[in-house]
């Protein structure tokens, strides 16, 4: 199985993908992301190569290499000098986008945790 990058034109919609050839590996993208609207004609497709023999690619090294990944809260960019200076998180998000991991912003990560406070004290009566 060959190991594809599968984009729309825009870069919004991103994914690692394992197929054998680029208009199967195109086709996972259309069909994961139905409510987008995608055309299979916007939809691109790079060979991978390096991750031929893997099913899933670290968030973490393909942050090292210089990509960005959203925020799963709020959608904000975030870059790896970001999760260096504590600004973002990596989560250990399950996703099938083929790429392990996701992250999230301090902002959405500080409520998040503090929804959970508010629920455990609520609970705690």
């Amino acid at each position: 199985m060959k190991a594809w990058i599968v984009y729309d034109k825009d870069n919004e919609n991103t994914i690692i993908t394992w197929a054998d050839t680029r208009g199967k590996a195109k086709c996972k993208l259309l069909y994961k992301n139905d409510v987008f609207d995608l055309k299979y004609t916007d939809i691109r497709a790079k060979r991978f190569k390096e991750y031929d023999d893997r099913t899933k690619v670290s968030i973490v090294e393909l942050l090292d290499k210089g990509w960005w990944f959203s925020c799963q809260e709020c959608g904000k960019q975030i870059s790896i000098d970001m999760i260096k200076e504590k600004k973002a998180f990596l989560t250990k998000e399950d996703n099938d986008t083929g790429i392990d991991g996701g992250v999230i912003c301090l902002e959405c990560k500080n409520k998040k945790n503090s929804w959970f406070q508010y629920i455990f004290r609520s609970l705690s009566c």
